[in-house]
């Protein structure tokens, strides 16, 4: 049985499942045997903002790694004293290079105890990851970039750094979007390759969902949000949607901080917090429409390089969306209203409820299935098995 190590942003139970995900799925569905390890706690996360996320993290760190019921996937949490950050030493590229020499319990007897000392595939999603390419035996190695590192306020210089000394290194830097090709190419990998993201089809196109006991007490119709509240959010664009449309609810669903402050006036906002993957679907289904309300003014180094897994979630559930507009979104030819003002947005939102989609939606994903991504990377595997 082939073996794939993969070094990842996320934890494996994370309430947002992203790409990573999703591929080690796909892998352990081929006959692969995957082990998903995540970025470090520290002794620092104690006074972190978001002790829920902490708390999930903290569990499976304390676990020791667990295996799921397949005995396909291990994951684990690793913890160190010295946690790649954006403050303080944290910060320096000495702390992003040798968090591994300070984690404890050593994560590389992990490894060697669940069998993952010596890979086939080395994947890793992120540059604080870099750290296993010196570690573990691998035959080949992947570095696959979601977004834009240098949008995002937590980058620091030294992950950048990493970050093109990574692209260099590995055999395929696989990547989310089309915007991304310019910068990646600036890289200079050995061999590139789009890789867009997708969509658990069998996940949530299941149209038998239960009702969420959080909706009983929401009126109707429905827009809601799922995903990250971040530096992306844009509130002040949601603040005017909903002032403007009182007959709408708008639920946002998923972690992050939020400023709720501005929304007093608006009893027509409902912030839920996290919700487990696994009861993402009934809430859509039981929604009206899909937002996207990103702010591409404030984040130009970000946005504008996001292919957004929750477009092809929402319309997976036969949602209609409605996001602001950027370039990769239009290139998608989406059946997505895209917007460039509160006012289009108004008006986009107010249009999807009245519209009678049909099935235009839901035959737009069929083809982001992840399970044809799955099926890319492993006709790559098994064209460098014929190389060798």
């Amino acid at each position: 049985m082939k073996k794939i190590f993969m070094g990842c942003s996320n934890f494996w139970d994370s309430p947002l499942q992203v790409g990573s995900h999703h591929l080690a799925r796909g892998f352990a569905n081929a006959g692969w045997k995957v082990a998903f390890v995540s970025d470090p706690i520290s002794p620092f996360h104690f006074f972190g903002k978001n002790r829920f996320l902490f708390n999930q993290r903290k569990i499976s760190y304390l676990k020791g790694g667990s295996w799921n019921a397949q005995k396909t996937i291990w994951n684990y949490v690793p913890g160190t004293f010295i946690p790649p950050h954006n403050k303080f030493i944290c910060r320096s590229e000495w702390a992003h290079r040798k968090w591994l020499k300070y984690a404890r319990p050593d994560p590389l007897c992990k490894l060697i105890e669940n069998g993952f000392k010596e890979v086939d595939v080395l994947y890793v999603d992120s540059p604080i990851h870099s750290v296993w390419l010196k570690e573990i035996a691998w035959g080949k190695s992947i570095y696959r970039i979601p977004d834009n590192l240098g949008g995002f306020n937590k980058t620091t210089f030294a992950s950048r750094k990493i970050e093109s000394e990574l692209a260099k290194i590995v055999d395929l830097v696989v990547y989310s979007s089309k915007a991304l090709e310019e910068p990646i190419r600036a890289l200079r990998p050995k061999d590139m390759k789009l890789l867009a993201n997708g969509v658990d089809l069998k996940h949530f196109t299941k149209t038998a969902q239960v009702f969420p006991l959080s909706y009983q007490s929401i009126p109707r119709p429905i827009a809601v949000y799922v995903g990250a509240i971040a530096e992306w959010f844009d509130f002040d664009l949601l603040h005017s949607i909903a002032k403007a449309l009182p007959r709408v609810s708008f639920v946002i669903i998923g972690p992050g901080t939020v400023s709720c402050g501005q929304f007093n006036n608006c009893p027509n906002v409902f912030f839920l917090g996290s919700r487990p993957y696994n009861e993402l679907p009934a809430y859509l289904h039981h929604s009206n429409v899909g937002i996207i309300p990103f702010n591409v003014r404030d984040n130009p180094k970000l946005i504008p390089y996001v292919n957004p897994l929750k477009l092809y979630e929402y319309m997976a559930c036969n949602l209609p969306v409605v996001s602001t507009r950027w370039k990769e979104l239009e290139e998608l030819y989406s059946p997505a209203v895209l917007c460039t003002s509160p006012d289009e947005f108004i008006e986009g939102i107010r249009f999807s409820l009245s519209k009678s989609w049909g099935q235009e939606l839901t035959q737009f994903v069929q083809k982001y299935d992840w399970e044809n991504q799955v099926e890319e990377l492993l006709s790559t595997f098994d064209s460098w098995s014929m190389g060798e």
